[in-house]
């Protein structure tokens, strides 16, 4: 039997590096999908006071199974950059977010206005989606591999199964081990080139 790899249909770090650098305010929450793993219809219900940069904490009220959940968000990259704190404060600069403001926007009649008082509909989250990825160039994955990515990168990353489970909100590990838990010939041939004897 073929060892468990790691899935084709996940975005990859340059694909993502793409996403995340278009310009305010698409980059920001491409960085968002890509760094918390939120669903579809938790990004559209997310609000500006579900965010707590000073605890680095994301809250997710009402998701799968109308559960709520807590995210970490405190990431630090290699340079120096923590990309979910940062993409917030961006939009909130940027964009004079208020706490009841929803992060994700809609552009009411096609203009130029953007709301956020309300969640955005499904239609519009996809529409959204489909114009990062050709604005980006990358490949058309759905909405839903920015989260298998997440839950990917965080076992790349060195978290551990039940880390994993809380950052994905899991209610059984069993979930956690089927997509992103298992080892493969890269990872122990990784793991032991770290290894001092």
């Amino acid at each position: 039997r073929q060892p468990h790899r790691r899935p084709k249909d996940i975005f990859s770090e340059p694909e993502i590096a793409l996403l995340d650098s278009l310009p305010l305010p698409v980059g920001p929450l491409w960085t968002l999908l890509f760094y918390t793993g939120l669903r579809r219809s938790e990004a559209r219900h997310l609000q500006r006071r579900h965010v707590d940069l000073a605890r680095e904490k994301l809250m997710v009220y009402q998701g799968k199974g109308g559960k709520d959940r807590i995210i970490g968000i405190g990431w630090t990259r290699s340079d120096g950059v923590q990309p979910v704190l940062q993409a917030v404060a961006e939009l909130e600069l940027a964009e004079g977010l208020r706490p009841e403001d929803h992060l994700w926007y809609s552009k009411p009649g096609g203009g130029r206005r953007i709301a956020r008082r309300d969640p955005v509909g499904d239609t519009t989250f996809e529409n959204w989606y489909k114009r990062g990825i050709s604005a980006a160039g990358v490949r058309y994955l759905n909405p839903h591999q920015t989260r298998h990515s997440f839950g990917w990168r965080t076992r790349e990353w060195g978290l551990d199964i039940e880390e994993r489970k809380v950052q994905m909100g899991h209610e059984s590990i069993k979930t956690t081990e089927t997509y992103y838990g298992r080892l493969t010939v890269d990872d122990v041939v990784r793991r032991i080139a770290e290894i001092r004897i």
